[in-house]
């Protein structure tokens, strides 16, 4: 049986835990690969890359569910003008 475990939602427990794993792989990949001349101030931070492209990625994802809420229309807004 090929059965995968979900919340009560149907989301996938594994998601965020898979997510989480590849930000910290990303952390773990900047301090080994680190340049230690590299640019000053919070840049040089091992990991601010990695953290900086997962908050980008998460407030463009709450910027897209705002934008939703404002466009969307109700399922009989085409049958009210008829």
């Amino acid at each position: 049986m090929n059965e995968t475990v979900t919340t009560s939602k149907g989301r996938h427990v594994w998601l965020p835990a898979a997510l989480i794993l590849i930000l910290l792989a990303g952390v773990v990949a900047d301090i080994l690969g680190a340049d230690h001349e590299g640019p000053a101030g919070v840049f040089a931070i091992p990991g601010f890359w990695s953290v900086f492209g997962l908050a980008g990625c998460l407030m463009l994802a709450g910027v897209c569910k705002l934008v939703a809420r404002l466009l969307k229309r109700p399922e009989n807004y085409y049958d009210d003008v008829l």
